[in-house]
């Protein structure tokens, strides 16, 4: 809701708004936990099977249901799609961005409950040390978005974020090092992002061959 409200009032660019503040966010913490925070065994238990799938499953089921069978989530997609013809319909882009980071914050609040669970403990970092953190869930959403053409959102994140996890895992199993490993993510995400920007490349191409042909039997 804090984000949310400063976005609205500031009218700062969200990208500039949200780094700015995880800036804010790392040094935060180490006003209350210098050392930073190690997690009980009951706290530790939540990140254990089955209990990490529950978690999961529920919050697939009310991310799937806010955002395809809600007005908010039909108006989000109606927002992301094009935002002039959003406001031009009446829709308050300014009420429904803050409603997008109050959500948001629900989700990140369990996703960060999740991880200290699982990592046992959390030491505190600075200048934007938290950012290899999110990329993993960056390139999640990065690759959602591909998939989402075959399928429903929700479902593409679920899918997305645990193709993701499963490399890491794959990686840290094959033994690769950190910096090989940032590498190869780095790479993925450039192919699958130069595969979506030209998604229909070779058809566009091929309509144009079909079009050139058609013009000259016409002219002879």
């Amino acid at each position: 809701m804090f984000i949310g409200l400063l976005y609205n009032k500031l009218r700062v660019p969200c990208i500039v708004l949200t780094i700015g503040l995880m800036l804010f966010f790392e040094a935060l913490p180490r006003l209350f936990f210098s050392s930073g925070v190690r997690t009980t065994g009951n706290m530790v238990m939540l990140s254990m099977a089955p209990n990490c799938y529950w978690v999961g499953g529920v919050m697939l089921l009310v991310f799937y249901v806010l955002y395809e069978g809600t007005a908010f989530g039909h108006n989000i997609r109606a927002l992301g799609a094009s935002p002039s013809i959003s406001a031009n319909v009446g829709l308050d882009a300014d009420r429904m961005k803050f409603k997008a980071f109050t959500l948001a914050g629900l989700f990140f609040g369990v996703a960060g409950a999740l991880y200290v669970a699982g990592q046992g403990e959390v030491r505190n970092v600075s200048t934007m040390g938290s950012m290899l953190t999110m990329m993993d869930g960056l390139m999640g959403m990065f690759l959602a978005m591909f998939i989402s053409s075959f399928c429903k959102l929700p479902i593409a994140v679920a899918v997305s974020a645990f193709t993701m996890k499963m490399m890491s895992n794959g990686f840290v199993a094959l033994g690769m090092d950190a910096t090989v490993r940032d590498l190869t993510n780095g790479v993925f995400l450039l192919i699958l992002l130069g595969i979506s920007a030209n998604s229909g490349l070779f058809e566009r191409i091929k309509a144009d061959k079909k079009f050139r042909e058609a013009a000259l039997q016409s002219r002879t």
